[in-house]
């Protein structure tokens, strides 16, 4: 019998995270009265700057916002990205693949993006260690 690959492992530990669609995929901190538009652009000089925990903090504010609409659907793919870029040293490839997952379930998903999101869960899935060595790490 075969084992299954890295990307079968990886597909088998997030099919027990729970994946919510868009605005509830994370528990955020209150937007603090920061517009979409102005969070998007503080995420964005963020992400020029590689501050990527204040990028982070920005973008998942904004993917976990119901009302942020487009910027909240564009901050997961940029969550997904900005989670794998190997210049961030607390990347997190499992947040990576929750929040291209997250893409994938939005019912209003624009399908010229769904081949990038797919690649990015595809990605953070494979690179996620399997459940039991990310407890005991």
């Amino acid at each position: 019998m075969r084992s299954p690959g890295r990307r079968a492992t990886g597909a088998m530990i997030l099919a027990g995270i729970p994946l919510w669609a868009g605005c509830a995929f994370l528990t955020a901190p209150s937007g603090g009265g920061i517009s979409p538009e102005l969070r998007t652009r503080h995420a964005q000089v963020a992400l020029d700057r590689e501050a990527f925990d204040e990028a982070r903090e920005h973008l998942v504010a904004l993917g976990s916002d119901c009302a942020s609409g487009a910027h909240g659907r564009e901050a997961l793919l940029l969550l997904a990205a900005a989670e794998l870029d190997t210049g961030n040293p607390r990347g997190s490839s499992r947040l990576a693949a929750h929040a291209a997952a997250s893409y994938l379930l939005l019912p209003d998903a624009d399908p010229e993006r769904v081949p990038l999101a797919r690649a990015l869960y595809r990605l953070g899935a494979d690179l996620s260690p399997p459940a039991a060595e990310s407890r005991t790490s």
